[in-house]
């Protein structure tokens, strides 16, 4: 049966970036250090250990699900951290359940749809669409005995990356008003550092 876990006065969700890596939970294991807090680290579906097959990638359907996860444990509000395309999935749980997210952080994560990868969400989903079916036909039409699925970038991330719509992004940042901070790196190729200076001024 289900077994409820005891949590420490302040609950920290931490939704990782795709590709995952092991960093975001050394991350969560130095933040679960402090002695009052606790740390939640769901993953999202196709990464780590979890299947791909669920009918939606988008970080939208993934806020949803992490949002039942952390009701079923009985917490009634809690801090939300998003790194990378988790920031987006932050966005839209604090959007969907503002009275439960006391608070957001945001790191190396896309705010603005302008900023993100070619700026323009059509030509991003091309260009996404492009990454899904380069993806497909390395782990369909060559003989990898499934090494394809074990790289970081692979089926899973593409689908999460093309189901993922930003439009509502901007509008959430300009709307909130609990605690937020913005965190970002001048090397991020991705989301160039001007998108989290320009998100800052919302």
């Amino acid at each position: 049966g289900f077994v409820q876990p005891r949590f420490r006065k302040n609950v920290v969700v931490y939704l990782h970036r795709i590709p995952w890596d092991d960093r975001g939970t050394q991350f969560c294991a130095e933040l679960a250090r402090d002695p009052d807090v606790s740390v939640i680290e769901p993953f999202m579906p196709g990464f780590h250990s979890t299947p791909g097959n669920v009918p939606n990638h988008s970080m939208e359907a993934n806020a949803e699900v992490v949002a039942a996860l952390v009701a079923r444990y009985g917490i009634k509000q809690y801090h939300v951290i998003g790194q990378g395309y988790g920031g987006v999935a932050a966005l839209e749980l604090a959007s969907a359940h503002p009275k439960r997210v006391r608070s957001m952080t945001l790191i190396s994560s896309p705010g603005a749809q302008e900023f993100e990868l070619m700026g323009n969400p059509l030509v991003n989903k091309l260009v996404y669409g492009f990454h899904g079916a380069f993806f497909w036909g390395v782990s369909r039409l060559t003989p990898n005995f499934g090494a394809a699925d074990l790289l970081p970038w692979d089926r899973d991330y593409a689908k999460t990356v093309f189901d993922t719509d930003l439009t509502d992004s901007k509008k959430i940042l300009r709307e909130w008003r609990k605690p937020l901070f913005l965190l970002h790196g001048e090397d991020d190729w991705v989301t160039a550092v001007d998108a989290a200076r320009y998100t800052a001024q919302l």
